[in-house]
This record gives C-alpha cells, sequence and structure tokens, in this order.
C-alpha cells in the first residue's frame, strides 16, 4: 500500500493536516471552555446578585414599615396607624403582641377572644434573638399564599413591652424567583435556612424539603457559596447561591447544564465537519499536486524500463525542464545514455578488432614440462618431441634411490620447494622459493609474491599432475606457483 514515494507522501501529509487540525481543535476547545467557564460564573454571579438585591430590598422595606410602629405600638389606641401602615405597605395584617398576653390587630378577623401572642413563633423568635426577625413562610389558611411575617421588639427601659409585627403575602417575591431565567431551561429557587422551598419555577415544589427538590447537592455547599453540578426535576443543573440579607433565606440559581455547554458542543460539531471537509479537500489538492510533480519521475521509471527489458534503443532522452531534483535526475540519465552508447560503440570496434587479429596471427604451441624436485629448483629442457613412441621418462634431478640402499632424508628448506620450469633459458632459483608466483607467457615472465598455492593452466580450477605437459597458446597466459614438496618418496616413472 506504502511502496510507492507518491502514497507516502499523501499520506504523510495528509497525516501532518489531520494532527493539525486535531491540534488546533483541542487548542479552540480549551480555549473555549476556559471562556464558557468563565462566562457560566460571571453568569451565575450577576444573576444570584441582582435578583437576591431584590429580594433584599423588598425585605428591607417590609421591615421599615414594621420597625416604625414601635412607638405607637405602647399607646392607649395604636389601631389606626396598623390600619393605615397595612394599607401602605401591603400587609394583610399589622398587629402588635404584649408581655401581658394581650395582643391588637388591624384586622381582629378570626382571631380567638384568648389569643396569646407569647406563645406564637414569631413573638418567642424576636424574644429569642432580641432583633428584628423574618419568620419562616407558612400558607394562610384563609387565602391559601405563602405568607411571611415581619417582626419587631419594642422595650421601654431595656425591657421587652411587645412585638410589633405584620404579615404579608410573597407574591412578588414568588414572582421575582420565577422571572429567574439565565437561560431559557434554567431557574431559581429560594430556599429557608432548613432547606426547605419557600419559592421555586415549579410550584409544587413549594414548601418541600430540599433533599426532595435537588439531589446531589449538598445544603451546606451552597450555604458557602460553591458552584456545585446535580440535579433538578431530573436536568442536570449548576447551582450557585447566594444569601439574602437581613434574612435567613438562600437564593439559588439553576443554571442549565445543556444550555451552557450549547456553544461548546456547537464548536466541536463544527470543527468535526471541518476536519472531515478539510481532509478530504486537502487530500485531493496534494493527491492532484504530487500527481503532477512526480510525474517526470514516472516517465523516467518507464524509459529505464524499456531499456532494461531489451528494446535496446539508447536514443531516449528525457525532458530536463526546470530547476528541480526530478530536473537533474533527468539530466544525470540523458548523461548515462550519451556514456553509454559511447562505451557501447568503443566495445563494437574492439570486438572488431580483436576478431581480425586473431584471424591473421598463425597458431603456436608451446609445451612446459612439470617436473617435481627435492633439490634446489633447476631448469630442466623439456624432451624433443618424440614421432612415434615416446621414451621412458626420466628425471634427472630426482632420480629413484637404490632398492637396496636407504636413502638420507633431504634438508628442510629442500623439501619446501619445487621448480615449475617454462623454458631453459628461465632462471629457476627463486630467492623465496615459498612466496613467489610465475606469471609466465610466451612473451614475457614477470615473478609476482603470493602464498604457497599451486594451479598451472588455462582453467583455474584443473591442477596438472606431474610429468604433464600443458599446451599454451600466444596469446594465453599461464601461472607457474612455487609449493612446498611432498615428503621424499619413491619416484615412480611417468608414462607419457
Amino acid at each position: 500500500m506504502f511502496r510507492s514515494i507518491r502514497t507516502r507522501i499523501i499520506a504523510a501529509t495528509a497525516g501532518c493536516l489531520a494532527v493539525a487540525l486535531l491540534l488546533n481543535t483541542i487548542i479552540n476547545y480549551q480555549v473555549t471552555r476556559r471562556d464558557n467557564l468563565q462566562a457560566q460564573h460571571e453568569m451565575l454571579v450577576s444573576t444570584r446578585t441582582s435578583h437576591g438585591m431584590a429580594i433584599s430590598d423588598w425585605v428591607s422595606s417590609k421591615m421599615a414599615v414594621i420597625a416604625s410602629l414601635d412607638n405607637v405600638a405602647l399607646s392607649d389606641d395604636p389601631v389606626p396607624q396598623f390600619l393605615q401602615m397595612a394599607r401602605a405597605g401591603g400587609f394583610s395584617n399589622v398587629y402588635v403582641g404584649y408581655a401581658s398576653k394581650t395582643a391588637k390587630f388591624s384586622d381582629p378577623t378570626g382571631v380567638p377572644a384568648d389569643y396569646d401572642p407569647t406563645l406564637r413563633p414569631w413573638y418567642q423568635q424576636v424574644a429569642h434573638d432580641d432583633a428584628p426577625v423574618v419568620t419562616a413562610p407558612y400558607v394562610d389558611a384563609g387565602t391559601g399564599k405563602l405568607v411571611v411575617t415581619f417582626a419587631v421588639p419594642v422595650k421601654d427601659n431595656g425591657t421587652l413591652k411587645a412585638v410589633v409585627a405584620g404579615d404579608v403575602t410573597m407574591d412578588n417575591v414568588i414572582a421575582n424567583v420565577r422571572e429567574i431565567h439565565p437561560t431559557p431551561a434554567s431557574s431559581g429557587l429560594l430556599l429557608n435556612n432548613d432547606g426547605s422551598v419557600i419559592a421555586a419555577s415549579d410550584p409544587a415544589l413549594t414548601l418541600k424539603p430540599f433533599s426532595q427538590a435537588i439531589s446531589g447537592v449538598s445544603l451546606s455547599a451552597l450555604a458557602r457559596g460553591d458552584t456545585v453540578q446535580g440535579a433538578l426535576g431530573g436536568s442536570n443543573k449548576i447551582f450557585s447561591a447566594i444569601p439574602v440579607q437581613g434574612t435567613h433565606w438562600l437564593l439559588v440559581v439553576a443554571l442549565d447544564h445543556q444550555d451552557a455547554t450549547s456553544g461548546m458542543n456547537a464548536l466541536l460539531k463544527a470543527s468535526l465537519i471541518a476536519f472531515i471537509v478539510l481532509m478530504l479537500v486537502g487530500g485531493g489538492v496534494v493527491h492532484l499536486l504530487v500527481a503532477a510533480m512526480l510525474k517526470r519521475l514516472l516517465t523516467i521509471r518507464d524509459a529505464m524500463l524499456s531499456i532494461g527489458n531489451g528494446t535496446n534503443d539508447l536514443s531516449q532522452r528525457l525532458p530536463e525542464n526546470g530547476k528541480d531534483e526530478v530536473s537533474q535526475i533527468a539530466h544525470a540519465f540523458n548523461l548515462f545514455s550519451d556514456k553509454l552508447a559511447q562505451v557501447m560503440l568503443q566495445l563494437r570496434d574492439a570486438t572488431s578488432s580483436v576478431q581480425t587479429a586473431q584471424g591473421k596471427l598463425p597458431p603456436v604451441t608451446a609445451t612446459f614440462l612439470c617436473v617435481p624436485s627435492r633439490r634446489p629448483p633447476a631448469c630442466v629442457k623439456p624432451p624433443a618431441p618424440w614421432s612415434k613412441s615416446p621414451p621412458p621418462f626420466r628425471n634427472p634431478l630426482n632420480p629413484p634411490p637404490p632398492p637396496a640402499r636407504r636413502q638420507k632424508k633431504p634438508p628442510k628448506w629442500r623439501r619446501k620447494a619445487a621448480a615449475w620450469c617454462p623454458a631453459p633459458s628461465t632462471p629457476c632459483r627463486p630467492s623465496n622459493p615459498h612466496r613467489r608466483k610465475l606469471v609466465i607467457s610466451p612473451a614475457s615472465l614477470t615473478v609476482l609474491p603470493s602464498r604457497p598455492t599451486f594451479w598451472l593452466s588455462t582453467l583455474p580450477s584443473k591442477r596438472p599432475a606431474p610429468g604433464n605437459r600443458v599446451e599454451v597458446s600466444p596469446w594465453s597466459q599461464v601461472k607457474c606457483v612455487i609449493l612446498p614438496a611432498a615428503a621424499p618418496r619413491r619416484q615412480k616413472r611417468l608414462k607419457p
């Protein structure tokens, strides 16, 4: 698959393009993710701060109205002022409870005759905290609306004499909470200090415990102001809370996770589509460019294949357009073709000359005799050619020992040398008989250093036996090597 250079170049380029696009996608994703998290945090902070400030202002205004009645609470008839403040402040009922277990109301409808204010939660909470308080919301039995009580202590000489309180519906607060929508699927909640839900976008969650409304989130983590993830109504949300000033309430903003990460998901999808499109387009463009650049290289390949397949066409030349590497290869190929053509012409002329000279030279034969010896080498003239039957061969340099007398063992230096004498006129005793090679031709004699090896023939693989004759043509070459002689043994007469 990756045997051709074009395929490798395309694969390498596509791989580099894929890696570059992948790195670019990862970097863009990380940068976008960091910016998105920062934007989420800023959105949560701004939303909870603005709505929390609105609820805090509402609480402060109601508390100021009730606190303004502490001067008239100990008067003989504070009810007219209570009625005026109830209409001005939007209270459903304004009243005062005395330490003597009596009470006065702006609207005494439904109040029993034995009503003891000191046993009511709002009175006991003020007495315990010794400060203005906002009670936990509750559902009014008459109207069915969520009501909260604002209570202020009234003291005389440091002694608690009475508690002025006012009930007000939380319609404005609930409306404020339900307007919390930083994203279409996001919402807000108002929690009490015990985790119960005061107000939420879903009316069914009102006064529900925290564990039934929100899952996967700790109330203490929200109270610390941490941003945590959990589930609300079966959807993943990002929660962030802020306490409401002057109350024990906690305003929570639930940011929908899918809405918050929709931009990142869109970016990933766009990056994936761009990755696929760019890979296809880039691969096609690279394929066309590489094919155009390597077209001349394919031409060179085809030309060399045509020469190698036996067309014998050495006149082919390649265009040398351009200055790139392919043009240099074409130029080198043209030079090679020119040189090869010249060599072939010279070879043809030389072959013709050799054939002509061979036909003009007469045949010449030289005879050489292989003579083993135990004594120092000496040149021996070969016997004259015979016509009918050759005489028995006698070696004058190594005669056989007498049968009755045992021949004495020759010296070591004599046993290590043997001479191969091409002609009587050739000097036969080299200075070092163990390291000389005689290269002999009919016209000249050369002495060359060599290992003590042996061959004497026009064919190096054949080794002549002692006494054999070697036919040498005038244009052939014979190598004669000095060898260590074998141990002295009785010589047999060789037959011609």
